[in-house]
């Protein structure tokens, strides 16, 4: 096989992982967004903080997602 064959299959299976990662981190968001508009929680501050949480780590996930297809693309 060539290299360009090589370069190119690596580049779009980087991008179709990227792809589900980034589907599953907005699943997550979904998630966090739920659970902020049940208010079963007893303690809202500790809601609070865990959706502050989550949304902090799929923000950083995303931008390693988006720094690995701008690598391979």
């Amino acid at each position: 096989m060539s290299d360009l064959y090589q370069f190119e299959k690596s580049a779009i299976m980087a991008v179709h992982d990227a792809r589900h990662d980034i589907d599953q981190l907005a699943r997550l968001l979904i998630l966090a967004g739920r659970s902020m508009t049940t208010r079963d929680e007893p303690h809202p501050d500790i809601a609070l903080q865990g959706f502050g949480m989550a949304v902090e780590w799929a923000a950083q996930e995303i931008e390693r997602r988006c720094a690995a297809i701008a690598e391979r693309v």
